[in-house]
């Protein structure tokens, strides 16, 4: 079964290799049976890749310990939910994944390809049946397959050289080192695959822009696709931060879900300007402009994707969430470095052919907001990625180490999320025919006198930070600008839009309002502050086999009235003298705030050392990342099946 698997990933190489000649063929002498032999092969490239996963995945809950990648991640006492998640939680497994999910969206996204290819071919609306599966020469899907095998291929060579899962060992042990304990939570479980899903999205988004950029032409339909690939790569990207960020908060046992980490940072970028990229390509669909400024884009988001890789995998830092230092970071970084050399060469060739169309717009107008919006999330992008490789080039090119702490990336993304959130706002008032004064009067003045409104009762109510009135006040106009057009509240983007205005909001008031107190308490004993009291009742001590727990049962007051009982933890885990020792923490969480309690230690004499945390409205961040701009994606999925984009 082992040989069989890594005969799986040979052949996928083959594949490739077959995939690049057979589209350079087809290129040259235009031939649709070329073209068609080398879809196939990406076809049973996509195939061998998925038995091999699935080979993986068995050898993982069979325990089959002959695998140094098994032994390294799996012992017999694991759960299986965490054996399987162990498929990404090394360096060989979560680059067999990503390779994976590339092969299986490139198999979707030539199908799309192929389909809208016989649709401009024969300039009909829908295909019949009998137009199926027949052979169809095009440039556009020649080169698409030429990029696809390549980028296929590069991956599938650091595989089979330097990151093989398959790998076997000499004298296998009879147990394995198993899955590091921070690792096992669920939202840990679905973080790493879905920030994958989204790299490999972007990666579509990346081979189509290059398919136009050989071709010299792009058309509407290739427009269309292109956007809904970088909608689907932006939400699954998203939806990885958020998990992401809901793991730290749980996990780490600090109170806070967002630390400005270099590899926290390196899945922001790709994110950040592949929200600036949506925005554009709305323009460019629309209006027919900004041509080259979107097929830029659309090539730099994948690159951030492959350089938050290199910054993951090359060991230059040391990180939470970094993996181990390998031997496939530089061939990241050389990736990066010859893509954007071909690719500036390429843009700059073809610079001439990719003219946009230029209308007169007012100043204030749909058009400009846009624009406006790319250029701010565009801004965002190049202070965090400033912030992230400062210190690795100056202590590259000095030896001297520099430290950009949170504090510069606050000062960066405070003044430019207000902006955002007021674009957002704003731009639900104005239209893309209508820009006369009254219109937008009429639209925006009603949201405005309301949000002023609410900041009033908020400062009434005792709220006096003006960063977080104004925070409040502008996430207001959001929601009434919606309100005010109902019609448009429940589209996809209205939902997406609402989703970010709650976590901004979520994020200002949590992070200025946040209460952070330490105590010494012995049991029966109480501390309390903002009416708030945690009173310490008891400590446990549990023994395992695997595992060792000590837990504080702390019941939380407000004033004399009940609110619940939690129950913060250390956890011991491997050998007893030298055990890696985590923090589970003890949590209630309301609409309105978290109560946030870590057992930090004890000493000989019961006295327990507590950190008490209050964080207000923490839940409109989980509220607002993951459940708003989840419904905007289900009814944008919905559209996509009655336009038959998966087929």
């Amino acid at each position: 079964m082992i040989q069989i698997a890594q005969f799986s990933l040979f052949l996928a190489v083959a594949c490739a290799v077959y995939a690049v000649i057979a589209s350079i063929v087809a290129i040259k002498k235009q031939s649709p049976q070329w073209l068609t032999s080398s879809v196939h092969a990406l076809i049973a490239l996509a195939g061998a890749m998925s038995f091999a996963v699935f080979l993986l995945v068995y050898f993982l809950l069979s325990r089959d310990f002959r695998l140094a990648y098994v032994a390294g991640y799996v012992d017999v006492s694991l759960h299986t939910l965490y054996v399987i998640s162990a498929l990404w939680g090394g360096q060989e497994g979560s680059l067999l994944f990503w390779s994976w999910t590339m092969a299986v969206c490139a198999v979707v996204c030539l199908r799309n390809v192929q389909r809208i290819t016989i649709l401009q071919r024969y300039g009909i609306r829908r295909i019949p049946q009998e137009l199926n599966g027949i052979d169809v020469f095009s440039r556009e899907l020649s080169s698409t397959v030429f990029v696809f095998a390549m980028l296929l291929g590069f991956f599938l060579s650091i595989l089979l050289v330097h990151a093989n899962p398959f790998v076997v060992l000499l004298s296998p042990p009879l147990d394995g080192n198993g899955l590091n304990p921070l690792l096992q939570n669920p939202y840990m479980v679905m973080h790493p695959p879905l920030l994958f899903i989204g790299y490999a999205g972007f990666g579509m988004a990346f081979a189509l822009a290059c398919s136009a950029l050989w071709v010299g032409k792009i058309s509407r339909l290739w427009i269309v696709l292109m956007r809904r690939w970088v909608l689907f790569s932006w939400y699954f990207l998203g939806m990885g931060i958020i998990l992401g960020a809901k793991w730290a908060y749980l996990e780490l046992g600090w109170g806070g879900y967002w630390g400005w980490d270099p590899v926290e940072n390196s899945s922001l970028l790709p994110w950040l300007m592949g929200t600036a990229l949506l925005h554009t390509l709305i323009l460019q669909q629309r209006k027919g402009s900004l041509v080259r400024w979107n097929l830029f884009l659309s090539i730099i988001t994948f690159q951030l994707c492959v350089l938050g890789t290199f910054i993951t995998r090359s060991g230059i830092l040391e990180s939470v969430h970094a993996y181990a230092q390998s031997e496939t970071g530089p061939y990241f970084l050389l990736f990066l470095l010859v893509s954007l050399s071909c690719m500036a060469g390429l843009f700059f060739y073809r610079y001439r052919d990719f003219r946009h169309r230029s209308f007169p717009t007012p100043l204030v107008s749909k058009e400009n907001s846009f624009f406006l919006t790319n250029q701010v999330f565009m801004g965002l992008s190049f202070a965090v990625l400033y912030g992230t490789t400062f210190p690795i080039l100056a202590e590259l090119l000095t030896g001297q180490r520099v430290v950009i702490d949170a504090t510069f990336f606050n000062k960066v993304s405070i003044p430019l999320g207000l902006l955002i959130l007021g674009l957002i706002g704003g731009c639900q008032a104005l239209s893309w025919k209508q820009h006369s004064v009254k219109v937008i009067q009429r639209t925006f003045l009603v949201p405005l006198v309301l949000s002023l409104v609410v900041v009033s009762v908020l400062r009434v109510l005792g709220v006096a930070d003006w960063l977080v009135l104004l925070t409040c006040g502008l996430g207001t106009l959001v929601v009434m600008t919606m309100l005010h057009q109902i019609q448009q509240f429940l589209r996809p983007f209205a939902l997406f839009h609402l989703g970010l205005a709650f976590l901004i909001v979520g994020i200002a008031v949590s992070s200025t309002y946040k209460q952070k107190h330490t105590a010494e308490l012995s049991p029966g004993e109480s501390f309390s502050f903002d009416r708030i009291r945690f009173h310490y009742r008891e400590k446990h001590r549990e023994e395992g086999f695997e595992v060792g727990i000590a837990s504080a049962s702390i019941d939380i007051y407000r004033d004399d009235t009940f609110i619940a009982t939690v129950t913060p933890e250390k956890r011991f885990y491997g050998d007893p003298d030298a055990p890696q020792i985590t923090t589970e923490i003890g949590l209630y969480s309301s609409f309105k705030e978290d109560f946030y309690v870590i057992l930090d230690g004890w000493n000989e004499h019961e006295l327990a050392f507590f950190t008490f945390i209050i964080n207000p409205m923490i839940r409109w961040i989980w509220i607002g990342g993951f459940g708003m701009c989840s419904l905007g994606m289900l009814l944008t999925v919905f559209s996509w099946v009655r336009t038959r984009f998966f087929l």
